[in-house]
């Protein structure tokens, strides 16, 4: 069941660690911070869908998880989640990295889903682009089916 709430019931629970001054300011941001989906303006009152704002609040603390991530990464160890790993973060050379947007790829977890076979049949991608695509995985953890 789809449940719309007040800033006042967001701001009384104790689920949420917001202040009404922050749930404002994510309110008259949302356009910048996606949070558009889930508010609902009828008359002057705002109600935002509770679902939604959860899903938000846990993409935010995604994107948090992801800078701690780039920050592993940096001292050379493994990121907790291969969905949370962009391929833009993968350090692949333009050429394999425009290669994996044509087929929009956007993650690790999408890329460990490819084939050698596929990736041959990529427009632009070359024996040397696979080998690049198939080492980063290795260092993943995971071996590039075919």
């Amino acid at each position: 069941m789809i449940k719309y709430v007040s800033i006042n019931n967001i701001v009384e629970n104790d689920k949420y660690p917001f202040t009404k001054g922050q749930i404002q300011h994510f309110i008259t941001k949302r356009k910048d911070n996606g949070l558009s989906s889930s508010v609902r303006k009828i008359g002057r009152r705002i109600y935002i869908r509770e679902d939604l704002f959860d899903e938000w609040i846990e993409s935010h603390l995604e994107d948090d998880i992801k800078q701690e991530t780039k920050e592993l990464n940096t001292s050379n160890r493994l990121p907790m989640s291969l969905e949370l790993l962009k391929t833009e973060e993968m350090e692949f050379s333009i050429r394999t990295l425009n290669c994996l947007k044509s087929l929009n790829i956007k993650n690790a977890e999408e890329l460990s889903k490819l084939t050698k076979t596929k990736l041959k049949k990529i427009k632009n991608m070359g024996k040397r682009s696979i080998d690049e695509v198939e080492d980063k995985l290795v260092q993943l953890g995971i071996i590039l089916g075919d």
